[in-house]
């Protein structure tokens, strides 16, 4: 006779062991022979957990790439952490010229008829100058020359001319210029002056000797009054310009019309 049921336990059909109090019984379609469900969690776990490694390592090797190595280029980009601007020294650097001297910073430096040591006074055709003390004077009818020593290319040369109250002579200085036919012309400037409260024009210029030489060239026309007009021209050879604009400043500062 089978044996009777526990009062109040569960009653058992067969060869299983009842399961524990509170665990859920197994679905009666379930395989006998089925790996136990756990099992199959571990391992789905376990290759879920190795997914995820793999693509954080990828992930963090692409990233690796991409990552340029200058900072600058991070910020540049909006990533990174932020920096302070840097300026592109292309455009902030700046070179710094220094300007060479013109003969009127160095007039300037004169008074009005100051005659400088190393320099007096000469007088030809009724016109005054102060020039170098060894300069040499010659005259024509027409025009008086002061000139340094021989083959020196130094000179001033001072000509009568028509006078020109309206324009201070631009218009006869720009003739001169369309008609000129120098070597290796380069205009410096060409323009008004103010001088000692005359009407004056200036045409500063360069050009090459025949014997080759380059050559440095200031005009002036001057209109001191409706009956007296001049043409002033101081030339030296372009390699001593610098040396010798105190000269040029002297003839500015000490020149007299004929009365």
């Amino acid at each position: 006779m089978p044996g009777a049921a526990d009062p109040g336990g569960p009653r058992s059909t067969g060869p299983h062991p009842v399961p524990p109090h509170g665990a859920s019984p197994r679905p009666a379609d379930l395989d006998e022979d089925a790996a136990p469900s756990g099992g199959r969690d571990r391992r789905a776990t376990i290759l879920l957990a190795a997914a995820a490694v793999a693509v954080v390592a990828l992930v963090s090797a692409v990233v690796l790439v991409l990552m340029p190595n200058d900072p600058a280029e991070l910020t540049e980009s909006g990533g990174g952490e932020e920096t302070s601007e840097v300026a592109d020294p292309e455009t902030t650097v700046v070179p710094t010229v220094e300007p060479s001297a013109s003969p009127r910073r160095s007039e300037e430096q004169l008074a009005d008829g100051e005659v400088p040591e190393g320099f007096r006074v000469r007088t030809a055709n009724g016109v005054s100058v102060a020039v170098p003390e060894n300069w040499r004077v010659s005259t024509t009818s027409q025009v008086a020359t002061f000139a340094g020593e021989r083959n020196s290319g130094l000179r001033i040369q001072i000509r009568r001319t028509t006078p020109a109250p309206t324009d201070g002579g631009i218009a006869e200085l720009t003739k001169a210029e369309a008609e000129a036919t120098f070597n290796e012309y380069l205009q410096v400037r060409l323009g008004r002056v103010s001088w000692k409260g005359w009407k004056a024009s200036e045409w500063e210029y360069t050009y090459t000797e025949l014997n080759q030489v380059p050559t440095h060239v200031v005009t002036r026309h001057v209109t001191i009054d409706a009956d007296t007009a001049y043409l002033i021209t101081f030339t030296a050879p372009e390699n001593q310009w610098e040396e010798h604009r105190r000269t040029l400043a002297v003839l500015w500062a000490t020149f007299k019309p004929a009365r």
